[in-house]
């Protein structure tokens, strides 16, 4: 008589540890009005669901996911959109970023030889 191999059974799945990445993108999302679920910190479905909202109505890559872009644009909503609405370059005519001929003029930073250091 043959012995009928025992399954062993499916291992629970770990509980999902909170990531403060995630945290903080989801009180970014609610503080803008969309609905992350819990802030709890854990990527669920009503966070994609939201990330998806916030990335279409941005006009970036709908994901659902918390990449590089996604996280530039909910920080800090003008991140990204410098390149679209930087004046022309004195030099070439043509907006930073977009110079046909692969060359790039160095961004001009703000100086803080003004501020005063306490």
């Amino acid at each position: 008589m043959t012995e009928t191999p025992t399954r062993a059974p499916d291992p629970v799945p770990p509980k999902r540890r909170p990531a403060p990445p995630v945290q903080a993108a989801q009180r970014q999302l609610h503080q803008q009005g969309y609905n992350p679920g819990p802030i709890d910190g854990i990527m669920g479905g009503y966070t994609r669901t939201a990330l998806r909202q916030f990335q279409q109505k941005q006009g970036l890559a709908v994901t659902g996911r918390l990449d590089t872009k996604t996280k530039a644009r909910l920080f800090n909503p003008k991140a990204e959109r410098h390149l679209e609405e930087a004046p022309p370059s004195r030099k070439t005519g043509v907006p930073p970023g977009n110079d046909p001929a692969g060359e790039q003029e160095p961004e001009l930073l703000p100086s803080f030889s003004d501020v005063p250091v306490y």
